[in-house]
């Protein structure tokens, strides 16, 4: 059985023997639980969110807030609304996602991250101007503090209208929805009663302003994904393409790798979304994972290359798959993991980064 030769320019040697084997997963759609594999718990799927009506939409959609979970949200607006959003995040103008005194607590936030860890698309953005929102008392709405009394007022094939309270103001908010073509309900908009129905996404000013809270990134998508190690990398990147949840293996990429996806991709996404990630889900939904990863073998000690690394450097290892090798590039991130840069076959030089699409 062999294992990995850690390459930088160069292969080396494997020095260790002992094979830790990766057991591969099939997870089905729908379940209220998440599942347990190997040393983690997988995610819910974005197949698995509950967008069968209306109030169960803006139920997920308050309960991603309250985690702190902002991927999440941003995953449940409908597509017209991200689309608008991404054309705010081009325009630099978040007069509709936060108070005025948080924008240029956002448009620093993009700066410094600007070539970093993540693509600055309207995915990661609003994660970013959320989290200002979250610890400086910027929320136009604050869904942070939870909702009650949800009602929903009215429901066609078209739209539907949910009146609720936030929990924190005691204000009454609405949010108007729309399905996709999965037969998914989704947020196109969310407004205060001296809110607008035309300002996407949010609308309406409050009275009192949201309180400053703490981020806890445990509860969030990103926390639910081992990447301490290249190795729980590379096992959480298998297990998550036996599950075909290529949502979360996005979120696994380095920045450039991220950036890549983006040119490769439609850019007008699909009918059910206008993001990066929920689009690379449904193109490999329908073709498959280029790469068969149920046969990886991996050393149970990590590359030497591992330990001397800082943040921002990449490096390349060779790593067991069957009859095959595979080439696995990776970077070690600014918060101390590990992100997917590459995936190839063992010496294929025309695979691009990150791996074949379509």
């Amino acid at each position: 059985m062999r294992g990995w030769a850690c390459r930088w320019g160069a292969a080396r040697p494997a020095t260790c023997i002992l094979v830790a084997a990766l057991l591969a997963v099939s997870c089905g759609g729908g379940g209220d639980e998440d599942e347990q594999v190997g040393t983690f718990t997988l995610p819910r799927t974005y197949e698995q969110l509950e967008l069968s009506s209306p109030k169960a939409a803006v139920a997920e959609f308050s309960s991603a807030f309250v985690r702190r979970d902002f991927v999440t949200a941003m995953l449940l607006f409908h597509p017209a609304t991200q689309a608008a959003m991404a054309t705010n995040v081009t325009d630099a103008d978040f007069s509709t996602w936060v108070m005025p005194e948080v924008e240029p607590a956002v448009r620093a936030r993009i700066e410094l991250e600007r070539g970093g860890d993540h693509r600055l698309d309207a995915l990661r953005v609003f994660e970013i101007a959320m989290e200002e929102a979250t610890v400086n008392s910027g929320f136009r709405v604050d869904l942070a503090g939870g909702i009650e009394n949800i009602v929903e007022r009215s429901a066609d094939a078209f739209t539907a209208v949910v009146d609720a309270t936030l929990t924190a103001s005691e204000a009454p908010v609405v949010f108007e929805l729309a399905p996709t073509s999965d037969g998914a309900w989704r947020i196109r908009h969310v407004r205060l009663e001296n809110g607008s129905a035309i300002e996407l996404p949010f609308s309406g000013r409050p009275v009192l302003a949201s309180p400053v809270r703490t981020l806890n990134a445990a509860t969030t998508w990103r926390a639910s994904l081992p990447n301490d190690t290249p190795n729980d990398l590379l096992r959480t990147v298998a297990t998550l393409v036996s599950a075909r949840d290529y949502v979360s293996m996005y979120l696994l990429l380095d920045g450039p790798a991220q950036r890549e996806i983006g040119l490769l991709l439609p850019a007008d996404g699909t009918a059910d979304s206008a993001v990066t990630a929920a689009v690379l889900d449904h193109v490999f939904d329908t073709t498959g994972f280029p790469l068969d990863l149920s046969t990886i073998e991996l050393e149970a000690s990590e590359p030497p290359e591992a330990k001397v690394l800082v943040p921002g450097d990449s490096f390349t290892f060779l790593v067991a798959n069957g009859d095959e090798g595979l080439d696995v590039t990776v970077t070690l991130d600014m918060s101390g993991g590990w992100r997917l840069h590459r995936l190839a076959r063992a010496g294929d030089l025309a695979s691009p980064t990150p791996f074949p699409i379509g």
